[in-house]
């Protein structure tokens, strides 16, 4: 048994043909559906810049029990978004995620997993936070803030 295997590795077999059409076909079908589906929305992007610095979340400080972390935001992407439904906006921040409760609007925000040992207990403590208050209108922000899908 195991010599004919050898010996069908060895001179290979003939390409089948219904094997490629059907992968010419399925490489089709999904052109056709990216296709489609960017037909169904079209986007338009720009960035607006808030500080000189770049957006990060940043280890600042560790030691044995504490992890001291500083989050900045220089900018901000925001795409123009037209759909079935209406005109939309969608904010982002490059390196950061999106929020995802459904039909609520789909904000920016960090995330960051931290291994806590076994047993410990985790506390966040807030110390300090600079913010500003934004009118997105007042940046030509006009559409109403993109739902999370």
């Amino acid at each position: 048994m195991l010599p004919n295997l050898a010996r069908k590795c060895e001179l290979g077999e003939p390409p089948r043909k219904d094997l490629a059409m059907k992968s010419t076909l399925a490489s089709i079908l999904c052109l056709v559906l990216l296709f489609g589906f960017t037909t169904l929305a079209s986007a338009d992007g720009r960035t607006l810049s808030l500080t000189p610095d770049r957006s990060e979340i940043s280890l600042v400080e560790q030691r044995n029990d504490e992890l001291v972390y500083q989050a900045a935001v220089g900018e901000f992407a925001i795409l123009d978004v037209s759909t079935e439904a209406g005109d939309f906006s969608r904010l982002m921040i490059p390196g950061f995620h999106s929020s995802h409760q459904e039909g609520a609007p789909e904000l920016p925000m960090m995330n960051r997993l931290i291994e806590i040992p076994y047993g410990a207990t985790a506390r966040v403590e807030i110390v300090a936070v600079q913010s500003r208050s934004i009118e997105l209108a007042e940046l030509g922000i006009d559409h109403r803030i993109f739902p999370a899908q």
